[in-house]
């Protein structure tokens, strides 16, 4: 999601810079890992070497304005892209290149599995042969409620259908060249600051279920424990997200899967960091 009722940006730079640079000032323009990320649609200098990201994303395809801080920016096709900007992305040779905004969601990329996959379909074809490596849609952490699909159940429909039109010659949509190299999800389970340890848990395990159910990479592109309702203070959330990181991040990093699949990915999303 785009909007916070509080700037969960400002409460996450605070956390992230506690207890991994100690002091931004001694540490310059350091990458501290290059899973980390940072995600701002205005990511600056100051805001990567505060947080010593290796890479960051916009929600789109143009960059920001780094400076020279060295972190590589992975361009995201927010929903269905023109050719135009898919032939402008694919001119810049990027590793990564995420997939739709929680295309779950009426109010964010608001995409069906067909649309997203007839899309995709064309993404894949225009990045056939290059290296570059294609991040599926990144879904809310969400299960079924009534009528209303989760981001789960999405990712699998649109996992399933891709994997048939991929595989199945007879499908008259059959497309070899069809591709997800990553998986992306993103995950607000907790709304309190009550319990950070049961929120770690809750996260660990969502990060092992979408990893062990697909057999790839995981991008994990927002992450929090987030007031949505305004209940708690400030400082509140600040402390119980600073011992939620502190579980987590030591946690994914030392994760079998990461050595056996190359990378997780880390975001914290700091949409304002300011000091």
């Amino acid at each position: 999601m785009i909007s916070f009722k509080k700037t969960v940006g400002l409460r996450l730079g605070a956390v992230l810079l506690t207890f991994s640079l100690l002091t931004a000032s001694h540490v310059g323009a350091q990458i501290l890992s290059s899973k980390r990320g940072f995600a701002d649609t205005g990511a600056s200098y100051n805001n990567l070497q505060a947080t010593g990201a290796g890479w960051y994303y916009t929600w789109g395809t143009s960059a920001a304005s780094p400076g020279n801080f060295d972190a590589n920016h992975v361009p995201m096709f927010w929903n269905a892209p023109s050719q135009n900007t898919i032939n402008n992305v694919k001119s810049r040779n990027t590793e990564w290149v995420l997939g739709f905004n929680e295309p779950e969601r009426s109010d964010q990329a608001n995409m069906s599995v067909t649309q997203a996959v007839s899309s995709w379909s064309t993404i894949s074809n225009s990045f056939a042969g290059t290296t570059t490596k294609l991040i599926s849609p990144g879904v809310a952490d969400t299960v079924d409620s009534g009528t209303t699909i989760g981001g789960r159940t999405w990712l699998s429909n649109f996992m399933t259908e891709l994997n048939a039109r991929k595989t199945d010659p007879l499908n008259p949509n059959y497309n070899p060249n069809l591709r997800v190299d990553a998986v992306a999800f993103h995950w607000y389970g907790a709304s309190t600051p009550n319990n950070p340890a049961g929120a770690a848990s809750s996260f660990l395990g969502s990060v092992d279920l979408f990893h062990n159910t697909y057999g790839l990479p995981v991008f994990i592109t927002e992450f929090a424990i987030h007031d949505w309702g305004g209940v708690y203070t400030d400082a509140e959330i600040i402390e119980a997200n600073r011992q939620f990181l502190n579980i987590v991040v030591p946690a994914l990093e030392s994760r079998s899967l990461r050595r056996r699949l190359r990378l997780v990915q880390l975001v914290q999303r700091l949409s304002a960091l300011q000091h």
